[in-house]
């Protein structure tokens, strides 16, 4: 970029990753991160990653172990997927997210190099590849000593010689729908083998099938994996405001994390503190239990609001479905209960030329409704990005195993709606896809006077 470019606003930074979008649902393919990398120079040489990939749990075992990291007194980017309320949010260095000024001067820089490529024949980037290149950018800038980089499944699978120096990988619990990922990494034979010496991976407990391929798949790469020991988990406690457990050799750990899975993700979460303390890493036992007591996460079984009760969760499949029902009926076991629920297609198909609507994606519904307690009625909502769909079309999938459901027009309208019907010992759960689910904090913040119960992280 040159030194005369005028520094793009916010406002303008926020309307160019829109046009990006708007190229991608134009079906206008981008260009990955590589090139805009290899035009900085490739800044994530630099760094030390520890890679959370998997199906559910991601974004809490980022916020223990960034937690942790942090109370060490490590500088500790993050790199957290998706965003609830702005873009800004992916980026974090010890919890905050990147400045408005830098986060405009990132943009502008990547504009820059955008256009070059462009005119030497390339296509716009993707707004995931613009993303990506500025958080390495900016880690790199700012110094950090370890970052926390969240990833699904299907980017690991595919991207591994673009984070380099991975010291852990950490699986959470990974689901069957997710075994053609892991099965088409292990065709991958010898893509990744070089520079992977003294890589360490750490998995939470899953299906049999699923754990037999990610063995594998390691074997393959040579990496030792570990599996989370949930036989060292005891003593667990736990009321609306906290839960308590203790895990190996730390009593009585402390989170506001509310799910009863949480305990697993904590679990997890020290198996990967213990490879990177055996690594030469200084981790104190007060830092554990200070960034174990620090850690929040938005969405995961908030609680909003009381009387009637408001609760948010990213739950979007089965074996989240099934994780829910247990914290639902550990708190509200005899509760009414209305569900507000959102819904995206399977889109890997579509991708592999299969149609997106097809009839394996109608269990969905099944498989969040099946494993959750009887609710009195069922809302849906129309859900955003690749993928979403309309409220119509879930109402349909769900009326296959509910005979009360309602199709709302937006968030607002399914809220009010439940509201509605509600009364002060009802308990109201909206879940699905996490892309929708910061429309209802910001709806329920609204309806209360800017004031929640457990305000999410990030909220400024």
């Amino acid at each position: 970029m040159q030194q005369t470019d005028k520094l793009m606003t916010f406002q303008e930074a926020v309307e160019y990753l829109e046009e990006l979008k708007a190229k991608e649902r134009n079906k206008e393919r981008g260009f990955g991160a590589d090139f805009l990398c290899e035009k900085s120079g490739y800044p994530q040489k630099e760094l030390s990653f520890i890679q959370i990939t998997g199906s559910n749990g991601k974004s809490s075992v980022l916020a223990f172990l960034s937690g942790v990291l942090k109370a060490c007194g490590y500088r500790t980017g993050s790199y957290i997927s998706p965003a609830l309320f702005e873009q800004r949010e992916k980026i974090q260095i010890n919890g905050r997210p990147i400045s408005k000024k830098e986060y405009c001067r990132q943009i502008t820089r990547l504009r820059e190099m955008c256009r070059d490529l462009e005119r030497e024949g390339k296509s716009a980037p993707t707004v995931y590849a613009l993303e990506r290149a500025m958080a390495f950018q900016y880690f790199k800038e700012q110094g950090c000593q370890i970052v926390v980089w969240e990833t699904s499944l299907n980017e690991w699978a595919e991207d591994d010689k673009r984070i380099p120096n991975v010291l852990v990988y950490v699986f959470t619990c990974t689901g069957l729908e997710h075994k053609g990922i892991l099965e088409k990494g292990l065709r991958k034979e010898g893509k990744d083998k070089e520079d992977i010496q003294d890589r360490i991976a750490v998995a939470a407990k899953s299906r049999p099938e699923v754990m037999e391929l990610l063995q594998k798949r390691m074997e393959d790469l040579n990496i030792p994996l570990f599996a989370a020991d949930l036989s060292k988990v005891s003593g667990i406690r736990r009321n609306l405001k906290r839960q308590i457990f203790s895990c190996q050799e730390y009593e009585n750990l402390t989170t506001s994390l509310l799910g009863t899975w949480q305990v697993e993700n904590g679990a997890l979460a020290i198996a990967a503190l213990k490879q990177l303390k055996e690594k030469g890493f200084d981790i104190p036992e007060k830092a554990v239990y200070k960034g174990f007591a620090a850690a929040a996460v938005p969405c995961r079984f908030q609680i909003l609001a009381k009387r009637p009760y408001f609760i948010v969760d990213g739950t979007k499949d089965g074996e989240g479905a099934e994780k829910l029902a247990e914290t639902l009926r550990f708190y509200f076991t005899g509760r009414r209960l209305i569900y507000i629920i959102g819904m995206l297609r399977d889109i890997r198909r579509e991708k592999e030329g299969e149609p997106a609507c097809a009839e394996e994606n109608r269990p969905l519904a099944g498989s969040l409704l099946g494993a959750c307690p009887p609710a009195e009625q069922v809302l849906t909502i129309p859900t955003k990005g690749e993928g979403g769909l309309s409220s119509y079309e879930s109402a349909c999938m769900v009326r296959e195993y509910h005979d009360r459901v309602t199709a709302a027009d937006s968030v607002e309208e399914a809220a009010e709606l439940a509201y509605l019907l509600a009364d002060r010992d009802t308990v109201i759960v909206a879940f699905g896809c996490l892309c929708d689910m910061g429309d209802f904090i910001r709806y329920v913040e609204k309806k209360n006077g800017n004031n929640i119960v457990n305000a999410p992280a990030g909220r400024k």
